[in-house]
């Protein structure tokens, strides 16, 4: 009977791979179909860029960076706000010497830092120097941020993930059966009708799950993404990064060393800002990507749905860590958007928090700690019970065992003589070791072997020991004679 349910069972599963298969082939190219949008939309048609230039502009949230086709003819780059583009004002950062006319011809403002160093002044000058690279290396970086930030189905890294999710489907197939012939085995042997239900259902859901779990984690990108961007403008005119950089180049001057340090501080605030975002989407990609490797070993009781629950966690976390972020980011900004200048002295606490923003995604994963917990919960809850089923097998088993503490040394005396001398005779015997440490003068008697021997003695051979003439003091001899 149990080899025709083997049998049954294997059977059921060859058919659900067949129907899993098509499903997959058809979620794969419905991502091969979509469209690939690397680094933002490409904009051409304007007086500065292709065709009338030979650069290669992109648009990120009113953020765009031009770069020439020629490597040859990159230059430093140079950024400009309140360029006229698509019935607005954007900001525009090149590195392209020959557009810079036409940039400035559709209303572009160079960005330029000044501190008032006067003639002479070498300090002043390297300081300022510095500090211009770090504001325009800022504001260039910015639309790297608002580029990180997007991660849907119709970018290449989704695709990329897609396509080694493919592989990894088939991969994981010999594992998933050795995981179901194990699952149904144990449940066998074991002869629990429940646990032999539970084997079967749970594989019966591995199979189909792999393909489902692709698209809902697809759904939910681009939901995400979806709220991230609206978290971003909150449907409103203003605009996180235009309005950051409104108040950074809005014009007056500080100390060189203080301006230097807060040039240097929105730097870094952007620098790590797009590390949290690069690596937000290569982990979430790489977990997409192996998504097939947490439903291999499901059928197994106990260790395979805590797989699949860690997954889900961490994908959940690696969601969520973009609108949070973004929204921190957006609270600092509107912020800002409150003072004129980066030299208000109001501006100091909101440009330190946008540097903290950084370090927003450890509290994220303290919710990943969370929800990960709750599939850990059960396992160590089992583990506690056990140890304290132990602990106290143990004591119960320790108190049984008789103790050697206080025990008599008579056994030991045993041993040597095969007699059944008591603790008394051995206390006795060693009660009379000072009786003979003396001679009746008073003087100490030389120590000999017959002595050591008469003080370990037993009682019954006391006698023979006391027949022995005791030495006499010189002076008794004389008075015998």
């Amino acid at each position: 009977m149990h080899t025709i349910a083997a049998v049954l069972l294997s059977l059921a599963l060859g058919a659900s791979a067949a129907v899993a298969a098509p499903s997959a082939s058809q979620a794969v190219a419905s991502i091969e179909t979509a469209s690939n949008v690397v680094g933002g939309a490409v904009v051409t048609g304007q007086p500065w860029t292709s065709p009338a230039y030979p650069v290669v502009c992109r648009e990120t949230d009113k953020q765009i960076s031009c770069t020439p086709t020629d490597p040859l003819q990159v230059k430093a780059q140079q950024c400009f706000t309140d360029v006229v583009y698509a019935g607005g004002r954007a900001t525009v950062c090149t590195t392209f010497d020959g557009h810079t006319s036409a940039i400035q011809a559709a209303g572009g403002r160079p960005l330029l830092v000044q501190y008032g160093c006067s003639v002479g002044d070498v300090v002043c000058v390297t300081f300022e120097n510095a500090g211009r690279g770090m504001a325009l290396a800022a504001t260039g970086m910015m639309y790297v941020v608002a580029t990180n930030t997007r991660f849907d189905t119709s970018t290449l890294l989704w695709t990329a993930a897609a396509n080694e999710w493919s592989f990894w489907q088939w991969a994981v197939l010999v594992v998933l059966f050795a995981a179901f012939v194990w699952a149904i085995s144990a449940a066998v042997v074991s002869g629990d009708r429940e646990q032999l239900v539970g084997a079967i259902v749970r594989c019966f859901i591995a199979i189909p799950a792999v393909p489902i779990s692709l698209w809902l984690t697809g759904k939910l990108l681009n939901s995400i993404d979806q709220m991230t961007w609206y978290v971003m403008n909150r449907g409103s005119e203003m605009d996180l990064f235009e309005t950051l950089q409104g108040v950074m180049w809005a014009g007056g001057q500080a100390n060189y060393f203080f301006a230097f340090l807060i040039h240097g501080m929105l730097m870094l605030s952007m620098i790590l800002l797009m590390l949290v975002f690069a690596f937000r989407n290569i982990v979430l990609a790489a977990l997409i990507a192996v998504g097939p490797v947490a439903w291999m070993i499901f059928p197994l009781r106990g260790i395979g749905p805590q797989w699949v629950v860690r997954y889900f966690s961490a994908i959940v976390v690696l969601l969520l860590t973009g609108p949070l972020t973004i929204g921190f980011v957006s609270l600092i900004v509107r912020g800002l958007s409150g003072v004129k200048t980066i030299w208000d002295p109001q501006s100091w606490p909101l440009l330190l928090g946008l540097v903290l923003v950084a370090f927003a995604p450890f509290a994220v994963f303290g919710l990943f700690s969370f929800v990960g917990a709750v599939a850990a919960d059960a396992i160590g809850s089992r583990l506690g019970s056990g140890a304290r089923s132990m602990s106290t097998g143990a004591a119960r088993s320790a108190i049984r065992i008789p103790s050697r503490l206080g025990a008599s040394p008579a056994g030991m005396a045993a041993k040597r003589g095969g007699g059944g001398s008591t603790g008394p005779a051995g206390r006795s015997s060693t009660s009379s070791r000072p009786g003979g440490a003396t001679n009746p003068a008073g003087k100490p008697s030389t120590p000999t072997s017959s002595s050591a021997q008469t003080s370990t003695a037993s009682p019954n051979t006391q006698p023979s020991s006391a027949s022995t003439p005791a030495p006499k003091p010189p002076g008794s001899g004389r008075s015998g004679s």
